[in-house]
């Protein structure tokens, strides 16, 4: 894994790629990169904001030992494709307190999955109702309303949220 790349250095790569770059070839060439292989963004923009002096360095981004939600975070962070402990500190903790889950057990027995949002509503129709769906001849494929769908059938089991282009889904029953 490459190191990242931090401060000035930082602010000379993304001059060098210039506007015309695409963001994923400037993250990766940075070196934000999660064990997992996917693109650590968040992390990206907060070594940006630090370079340019709107946030304080990642030393100076410690957590207080005694947080009450520092096990939370991590917690959510472990099990929420996408999100790191500061998305999980700064907004997802607030979402799932609202779906009524607030502890690491209730999390592990509520998340079903997390579907792209641009075509979550036929994903996860089609894999809920175990692929039943592909015995429909594909030219009729086109004609469903996934959204529909779930809006008429699933809604009333299932709670969302959207973060980060993910729509992460939630069993109401589950706990």
């Amino acid at each position: 894994m490459p190191s990242q790349v931090t401060g000035a250095g930082l602010l000379s790569l993304v001059k060098d790629f210039g506007d015309d770059c695409p963001k994923s070839t400037l993250v990766s060439a940075a070196g934000y990169i999660r064990p997992d292989g996917k693109l650590a963004w968040t992390a990206f923009y907060e070594a940006l904001l630090s370079a340019k002096g709107v946030l304080p360095s990642q030393q100076e981004l410690t957590y207080d030992e005694e947080d009450p939600d520092r096990e939370w975070c991590q917690a959510i962070a472990q099990h929420l494709p996408e999100v790191d402990e500061q998305d999980a500190r700064d907004w997802v903790a607030k979402e799932l307190d609202d779906l009524g889950i607030e502890t690491e057990d209730q999390l592990q027995a509520a998340f079903y999955g997390a579907y792209n949002t641009w075509t979550f509503y036929e994903e996860f129709c089609s894999e809920y109702l175990d692929n039943s769906c592909e015995r429909i001849p594909e030219i009729l494929q086109g004609c469903i309303n996934w959204e529909r769908l779930w809006d008429s059938l699933l809604t009333y089991d299932f709670d969302t949220f959207d973060f980060g282009g993910l729509t992460y889904v939630f069993n109401r029953n589950a706990f």
